[in-house]
């Protein structure tokens, strides 16, 4: 990631005058495009999973509304910004995920409800400070956790080298964070299960089914 950063593309953020923080807001990207490829990879394999014998089922109907949702999970696999509410992303997505027979078109949200981007944001920060157990987003198969560790001490380095005083690092982390996800069109994500009525600590693992509006209204950046 050094590397990268020592090479930041022209097209990077080019309406961010100051040069620290496009630098970060860059590190951020690349760390989120590993957590792209970890949704994509993750809900790929779900979903192929819970296809595999309706495809070769001997029903015409059957075969044919699974061969529909793995076109649909395809081409959400091969969009550059999987997590927006772009329509035509949104809707491949939702036909990917939804049994023909389910009687709806939509995806189960998460009982959070809408939060916005920083919450996602800090919550990645939080669990990256913590060790032992990940949870929400990071899915526990994926890569996202050990890149957004050094994305994180890239940034702070960033900051550092700036002289942004510690007391505003964190805020400056934060920023650059959410730049990038507005930049990558982030808008929901997946999240882990809905409480189910009974006994016991609810689960912590990420799920291709559950997913996290990130809608909500936040603090405006103040970095520019």
């Amino acid at each position: 990631m050094t590397l990268a950063l020592e090479n930041v593309p022209k097209e990077a953020y080019p309406s961010i005058s100051d040069p620290a923080f496009r630098i970060a807001c860059y590190a951020s990207e690349i760390s989120l495009q590993v957590y792209f490829d970890d949704v994509k990879q993750f809900v790929f394999s779900k979903v192929s999973e819970e296809l595999n014998d309706l495809l070769g089922s001997n029903d015409n109907i059957v075969r044919h509304a699974a061969r529909d949702r793995f076109m649909a999970l395809a081409r959400w696999k091969d969009e550059p910004c999987p997590l927006s509410y772009n329509q035509g992303v949104l809707s491949n997505l939702l036909l990917a995920i939804t049994p023909s027979d389910a009687g709806k078109f939509d995806l189960t949200t998460s009982v959070l409800g809408q939060r916005p981007v920083t919450f996602f944001v800090e919550t990645i920060i939080t669990q990256c400070a913590r060790d032992g157990h990940r949870k929400p987003p990071f899915i526990h198969t994926g890569n996202f956790f050990h890149v957004a560790n050094v994305a994180i001490d890239e940034i702070k380095a960033i900051a550092r080298r700036a002289g942004i005083p510690p007391l505003h690092e964190h805020r400056f982390m934060v920023d650059a964070f959410c730049c990038a996800c507005e930049a990558l069109k982030i808008n929901h994500v997946p999240w882990s299960p809905n409480p189910a009525n009974r006994a016991g600590r609810p689960s912590t693992t990420v799920v291709h089914d559950v997913w996290l509006n990130l809608g909500a209204e936040g603090e405006e950046k103040k970095n520019t």
